[in-house]
């Protein structure tokens, strides 16, 4: 797979990268202008950070600045947890309940009253 086979695969879909220095600069600006969602993280300010804040917001990056950076990050982390937790819990309850509904299906064939007499024969026919 190429770089841009890679890109082209990212593109609609969001990234977060933390750390808005001499090193992931050119990252988030190649990320924006590949189609991708940007979030871009950072402990510096928006003042710190000079022109390079309103430089990658006008290619789209989201930025999330300051010392309180990280806490997003983890109510984001927490809340894509728990959505999963929810989500896993419907599939395993459905998954449960359509194996009730199996089994009932198969009890209800087991009732069958021309299933039973024929049961209660060979039963018979043994003692």
């Amino acid at each position: 797979m190429t770089i841009q086979e890679y890109l082209s695969s990212l593109r609609g879909k969001t990234a977060a990268v933390l750390g808005i220095g001499v090193s992931n600069t050119p990252l988030i600006e190649l990320l924006c202008r590949s189609g991708v969602q940007v979030i871009a993280c950072d402990k510096k300010s928006r003042e710190a950070l000079g022109e390079r804040a309103p430089q990658l917001e006008a290619l789209g990056a989201q930025l999330h600045l300051g010392e309180a950076y990280l806490a997003d990050i983890a109510l984001i982390y927490a809340m894509i947890s728990f959505l999963s937790v929810v989500v896993l819990c419907k599939v395993y309850t459905g998954i449960y309940r359509e194996r009730q509904h199996e089994k009932e299906l198969l009890g209800a064939r087991n009732d069958n009253p021309v299933e039973t007499l024929v049961r209660d024969e060979k039963a018979g026919e043994r003692q």
